[in-house]
């Protein structure tokens, strides 16, 4: 038999030396595939549906081989009407009268393949060549991707330890610049640097300062017992096999510890002023003297049913502000309460002119700010309280000064507030945390 070739693109030569439109190049593709490859080889078009079917069922029951599928393919009726050829694609033998025989045939068809045994081995050895260079591939390109998986590992080690490494010196700059910032802040600073002499003297002076511009310690404790039935309530919810305790921070005078106390709760202060903390031993009142974040450091998580702040964190940088509510967190019990009272600068004459008598106060806080920061902080249910409308001092005469009806609009503004916030209840606390 004559073989043409058919119009279409010459064969691909791949990496392997394999060529893609020949007999080796054909067999080693999938069933789907080869068939596919099969038509466009020698019929010059894909296969429609059922053309796919009718190969891909017996090379799938491997009742033909895809050396079969492809001779019948070429030699169907369309397939010789192209004639397109592959050199090393054996035609079948002429039908003539000799192969009808019954002896001589089977002779002649014994013969033919006896010739073509060759031919045979060759492609077998082609194919098992292709199998091969393609195992050689496959295993470079594993190779190849466990070096860039061992490259990116390496490369992730190397970035956390680079992350442990700044984690390291933020934490040292955090522990340089703490006690400066402290040493800022108000009260505690006790003119920053200086001697004991110093020191002694600016408590002293503070106070005198409270005493005059605080109100007594009356006054004080009268306006705090807004706060005594939030404070019994969860002393009763934490009535518990644990202490229920109760601690203020800056306690100044003691006014909250002497209340708490004069109403059955146990309550001790913190303070840093040796001035304050003297007046507080003078009146019987359990003090700790040192820095606050200092003391809730040292306790034990959940060792507190409540923590009340009262004028305190208008005094802190901001850092130290989310350390002093962090460490609130952590120190209460489920359900613990924290209440943190501050200057309300929503009451301008406040914001503008009252703040400032304190030499301590850094800035005003307004109340919405603080709230996001103690929700941030893992507080539930937090509470903004506006307390302490204001009046006209008595050097305006409300009677006869068109000045008063101003004065005592804008005084009408609360000018303090409160943020009453909680510790979830485990049962909260992991539901927030389910998906």
């Amino acid at each position: 038999m004559t073989h043409r070739a058919i119009d279409m693109p010459a064969g691909r030569t791949g990496s392997d030396g394999i060529d893609e439109h020949g007999l080796a190049g054909l067999v080693v593709l999938d069933d789907a595939a080869f068939v596919n490859a099969a038509y466009e080889r020698f019929l010059g078009r894909h296969p429609v549906d059922w053309e796919r079917e009718l190969w891909l069922a017996p090379l799938r029951r491997g009742s033909r081989s895809k050396l079969e599928v492809l001779v019948d393919i070429r030699h169907s009726r369309e397939g010789s009407a192209r004639a397109a050829a592959i050199p090393e694609l054996v035609p079948p033998p002429q039908p003539g009268r000799m192969r009808r025989l019954p002896l001589v045939g089977p002779l002649l068809d014994w013969v033919h393949r006896l010739v073509t045994l060759g031919r045979l081995a060759r492609r077998l050895d082609l194919l098992e060549g292709a199998v091969l260079a393609g195992v050689v591939s496959e295993s470079r390109t594993a190779d190849a991707l466990t070096k860039q998986v061992d490259l990116g590992l390496r490369r992730i080690e190397e970035a956390k330890a680079d992350r442990a490494l700044v984690d390291e010196h933020l934490s040292a700059l955090w522990r340089w610049a703490t006690p400066l910032a402290s040493a800022a802040a108000g009260p505690a600073a006790t003119a920053l640097r200086g001697d004991a002499a110093s020191r002694s003297r600016f408590d002293d002076y503070y106070r005198a300062f409270e005493e005059r511009h605080r109100g007594t310690r009356e006054q004080i404790r009268d306006r705090l017992r807004y706060y005594l039935p939030t404070l019994e309530a969860v002393a009763q919810r934490s009535a518990t096999e644990l202490p229920v305790r109760f601690v203020d921070l800056g306690c100044g005078r003691g006014e909250m510890i002497e209340l708490l106390r004069g109403h059955g709760l146990d309550a001790y202060g913190v303070e840093n002023s040796d001035a304050m903390v003297a007046s507080c031993g003078a009146n019987g009142l359990p003090v700790v003297r040192g820095d606050a974040i200092a003391h809730l450091e040292s306790l034990d998580a959940g060792a507190m049913a409540g923590v009340t702040c009262i004028h305190v964190i208008e005094h802190l940088p901001f850092l130290q502000l989310q350390a002093l509510f962090a460490q609130c967190s952590r120190v209460l019990r489920p359900g613990g309460v924290a209440i943190f009272e501050t200057p309300n600068p929503e009451n301008l004459i406040v914001g503008a002119c009252n703040f400032y008598y304190d030499p301590t106060h850094l800035r005003p806080l307004p109340p919405e700010p603080m709230r996001f920061l103690l929700e941030a902080s893992g507080f539930v249910d937090v509470v903004i309280e506006r307390l302490h409308p204001g009046a006209a001092p008595s050097t305006i005469d409300s009677a006869t000064d068109p000045r008063a009806n101003v004065y005592s609009t804008l005084m009408s503004v609360p000018q303090d507030y409160a943020l009453i916030g909680y510790k979830p209840h485990v049962s909260a606390a992991n539901s927030a945390a389910s998906p």
